[in-house]
């Protein structure tokens, strides 16, 4: 029987999934992990913070000043994400923290997540194939809905190619990557995270804006999906903005709480 999971077991699985997605883009020159008390962070050497985030991990309220200072510090002057998990303790406090010392607030992430439907199969037959990205060359492929669908700028892709290209694509890798092609073009792409023994995350759902609409959206989820079955995983989760949550609404449950997410940008000279 499918042991149902909380909502403080999904908020832990999907935190370490963050972590774990960010911390693979240390596969890329140039990109450092650092694993402070109470908060980790990931810097790619380019000016958008599409790669460049922190994590902020249950800290102590009276550690916050002395972690925005450090990580403004490590930032360089690059711009970052701030993510506070709805976990996180004293994330009142926190946000409050950030807002005066000048970061902006961005859309929330809320945390959805739900068995994973035995029908899965039935629903697969009707909607486009999705194949697994095991090669530098299907990365690249992967790129393209993933560029367009968050204005990823060429740096940025660049680093996340030379992340792929050194990292494992192999089947039994904890991050998989699938890809929709219609007529030998690319046009929808995601990614699984794999580190909780129960519960396989879902983040990176891109479609090309000129493709939405056709099923691509809900076809990457049900390959990820079946990926997670194949791993002798039950659930799936993933922490999604407003305007994916028609896309995830059947697939579980939502959280009452989200993930809140803060831009800074670097200050004027």
């Amino acid at each position: 029987m499918t042991r149902l999971l909380d909502a403080q077991d999904v908020l832990n699985a999907m935190e370490e999934a963050t972590i774990a997605l960010f911390a693979a883009n240390h596969g890329h020159g140039g990109c450092e992990l650092i694993r402070a008390p109470g908060q980790v962070s990931t810097w790619a050497p380019c000016p958008s913070p599409a790669l460049n985030a922190i994590l902020q991990t249950r800290a102590p309220a009276s550690d916050f000043e002395q972690l925005i200072h450090h990580a403004k510090q490590r930032s360089k002057g690059r711009a970052f994400l701030w993510k506070v998990m709805p976990n996180d303790h004293h994330r009142e406090v926190l946000i409050s923290r950030l807002l005066s010392d000048g970061f902006i607030e961005l859309e929330p992430s809320t945390p959805i997540w739900g068995v994973i439907p035995p029908e899965l199969d039935e629903l697969r037959v009707h909607l486009p194939a999705a194949t697994p990205v095991r090669s530098a060359e299907d990365f690249a492929q992967w790129l393209i809905p993933f560029r367009a669908a968050f204005d990823l700028c060429a740096e940025d892709a660049a680093l996340c190619q030379s992340a792929a290209v050194t990292s494992d694509l192999s089947a039994e890798a904890p991050i998989q990557h699938v890809l929709i092609e219609v007529d030998g073009r690319p046009v929808a792409s995601g990614t699984l995270v794999l580190t909780h023994p129960t519960l396989a995350a879902v983040f990176n759902v891109a479609v090309l804006p000129e493709a939405r609409r056709e099923g691509h959206g809900t076809s990457i989820l049900a390959a990820l999906a079946a990926t997670a079955m194949d791993q002798h995983r039950t659930h799936l989760g993933q922490l999604s903005t407003a305007a994916g949550l028609p896309l995830y609404a059947n697939w579980g449950q939502r959280s009452r709480q989200t993930c809140r997410n803060f831009l800074y940008l670097q200050e004027a000279a």
